[in-house]
């Protein structure tokens, strides 16, 4: 049975970037959705939002693109942790994007790394 994701909230700034992590969370277990099959610019994680916050940014003006990490490793959905780890290491990133045929499928962070390590 497929699952039709809920319709995702606006991305515009800060504040609506803190909305669709939100929004991410209340997914089980989580999805991304065919609207997520856009041009990938960047990446936001929550780090990247608590750094604006000490910063005094205005999160009103402030965009996701103004915050976001523009270094983007890819892993196909076929590369093994070890793969990932490797690449991750290798261009000191926290995040990598997760395609399959060529749309976002998915996000592994370097905590999914090492869990899987020990587990």
């Amino acid at each position: 049975m497929e699952r039709s994701a809920p319709s995702t909230p606006d991305v515009r700034n800060v504040w609506t970037a803190r909305d669709r992590f939100a929004w991410l969370e209340t997914l089980r277990p989580p999805v991304l959705p065919r609207a997520f099959r856009v041009t990938t610019r960047a990446v936001v994680s929550e780090r990247d939002i608590v750094r604006a916050v000490a910063e005094g940014r205005d999160l009103d003006t402030t965009t996701v693109a103004d915050i976001g990490s523009r270094e983007l490793v890819w892993l196909d959905v076929h590369n093994s942790i070890g793969d990932a780890a490797e690449e991750m290491m290798e261009d000191y990133v926290r995040h990598a994007l997760i395609r399959d045929e060529g749309a976002l499928v998915g996000v592994l962070s370097m905590r999914d790394v090492l869990s899987a390590y020990a587990a």
